[in-house]
């Protein structure tokens, strides 16, 4: 199921809750949110909450290669995947690079953990290089796997979006993940300076300020 919501600054908080057997081997089994895309892309979504019963369900960023618009199982994919920190406790890359194929990973990085509401996640395509990132405030990024992928399986249109596996068929309830700020990669940089021209000030009195400085975002 899926559930949207405004935050404060106008952007969409999406709920959704997956559950299925998993996301790799030869076939995946997951709740998929997704727009289409067309020729290279930089995107991001941030995870702010993940719970799950399973060891590693996954909720993350995908990029799937569907026949007939609709996907399936054992379509070609590449994702940033983030697992709970009662769980897997880990922020991976996946990728199946053939239709029905094996699903493979890259190692996790040992110094890039999920630290929800702060868990942010980024795919990047130029040509058919597919490159993961993962970071903690939309800004400064590490990468974790870069991989060159083969035009035939990963052609100019592909799906992208948000997904969540419970990795446990018998779960009732479902893995349940919250994200937002899911859509194209803005520029985002740091102010260092403000300027601010204040009046009506008396000579020899002391004043004390407190700046806040806050995004569009609302970081």
């Amino acid at each position: 199921s899926v559930h949207t919501a405004t935050n404060g600054n106008g952007g969409l908080v999406y709920a959704v809750t997956g559950g299925g057997s998993s996301i790799g081997y030869d076939s995946d089994s997951f709740h998929y949110v997704f727009t289409q895309v067309a020729g290279d892309f930089d995107c991001i979504a941030t995870v702010q909450d993940f719970q799950g019963l399973a060891y590693w369900p996954k909720a993350g960023l995908m990029a799937r290669a569907v026949s007939n618009s609709v996907p399936v199982g054992g379509d070609p994919f590449f994702a940033v995947l983030t697992a709970p920190t009662g769980g897997g406790n880990e922020v991976i890359s996946h990728w199946r690079t053939s239709r029905s194929g094996w699903g493979e990973a890259a190692s996790p990085s040992p110094t890039c953990r999920p630290s929800y509401p702060n868990t942010w996640l980024r795919l990047k395509r130029e040509g058919n290089t597919f490159v993961s990132f993962a970071g903690t405030n939309g800004m400064a990024w590490t990468e974790l796997s870069r991989r060159d992928l083969p035009a035939d399986q990963f052609p100019t249109n592909l799906q992208i979006g948000l997904a969540v596996t419970a990795a446990n068929d018998s779960d009732p309830v479902g893995a349940n993940a919250v994200f937002s700020h899911f859509g194209a990669l803005a520029q985002r940089t740091l102010a260092t300076n403000h300027t601010v021209a204040l009046r009506g000030l008396t000579g020899d009195t002391d004043y004390h300020y407190r700046v806040l400085s806050r995004d569009a975002a609302g970081n």
